[in-house]
């Protein structure tokens, strides 16, 4: 699997990087992504609409099926005895879909609704997250059921899914919305320094250290994941060999090592910045505690004393057999 999953995240890094270079960074880009496809789909369904009374029916019929799909799911699930307490996001979000992809159809709406015409694109995009927070809820506690309900085996495989996702979005952080987020700080970086002789190669330098400061914990909790990878293939195994307790180790040290190197990464910048002062046109000091790993070091520090333990205890009972 990891094979695999480093071939799919060295594509998505190089498509990333590719957009990023072809289009810098705009907030335009955000809105059109988070507001898709609801913004096309309600210009779609008012083209429809206004092209004849036919097309009005049609618009409402189109518009009516895809809001009660989840409602839909719902019911077969309740049918079929299999509805939890998280299905309930599904009505919500049939009810918000109704809502939402109306004043999509009606943009003079959403300026009525939230006041302010300039904002209109911004306004449809965070409408666009709102139903894309419900559907990501309502996944994240299926998941979570499914892992509370499962054998050792499957939550493995679940798990496995989960952290290649996991993955995924770590790579859009470095490579997508972080060197987005880099290129628009060059762009601002010459739009505040437009005068002759600004000598701004320092500090481009430092928004390429700082852009590197920012992604580093994402970096690390990839190889962190890979090395938890490597774990749950050790622990499906044998969960009482010496090589499963060798790899809880390597995770605890490898979280180790990502804690301090993160703290030195920031504390070597803050002091660099703090040296050079004004020379540096565009200072960023970073103040980040890396929790998850300090947490990932004492989960990974516990588990292999008890592996150690549980390896310990079954050889002394098959000597005694």
């Amino acid at each position: 699997m990891r094979r695999k999953l480093t071939i799919t995240l060295a594509v998505e890094a190089l498509l990333l990087i590719v957009f990023c270079m072809i289009k810098p960074f705009n907030v335009h880009y955000f809105s059109a992504i988070m507001a898709f496809p609801f913004k096309q789909l309600g210009m779609m369904l008012r083209k429809i609409s206004l092209y004849s009374y036919t097309g009005n029916i049609i618009s409402i019929i189109i518009y009516s099926v895809i809001c009660l799909l989840p409602g839909i799911y719902l019911m077969f699930r309740l049918i079929k005895s299999k509805a939890h307490a998280e299905d309930g996001l599904l009505a919500l979000l049939s009810l918000l879909l109704f809502f939402i992809i109306y004043l999509m159809i009606n943009p003079a709406d959403i300026v009525k609704h939230f006041g302010s015409s300039e904002l209109l694109e911004a306004n449809k995009a965070f409408l666009g997250v709102v139903i894309y927070s419900i559907a990501a809820g309502y996944f994240i506690l299926r998941i979570m059921r499914v892992f509370a309900n499962s054998e050792t085996n499957a939550i493995l495989k679940y798990l496995k899914v989960l952290l290649a996702v996991i993955c995924i979005v770590l790579t859009y952080g470095v490579f997508g919305s972080g060197l987005m987020g880099l290129f628009s700080t060059f762009q601002q970086l010459a739009a505040d320094n437009t005068g002759a002789g600004q000598g701004l190669n320092l500090s481009y330098l430092f928004l390429v250290l700082q852009y590197i400061v920012n992604v580093l914990p994402l970096v690390l909790g990839i190889f962190v994941i890979y090395t938890g990878l490597e774990l749950i293939e050790e622990f499906r195994k044998d969960p009482y060999s010496r090589e499963m307790v060798l790899s809880v180790q390597k995770t605890g040290q490898f979280c180790r090592k990502a804690a301090a190197w993160i703290i030195l990464s920031q504390i070597s910048v803050n002091v660099l910045q703090l040296i050079l002062g004004s020379r540096v046109r565009s200072s960023h000091y970073t103040l980040s505690i890396p929790i998850v790993s300090v947490v990932f070091v004492l989960i990974a520090m516990l588990l292999a004393n008890y592996f150690e333990q549980v390896r310990q205890l079954k050889s002394d009972n098959e000597m005694f057999i």
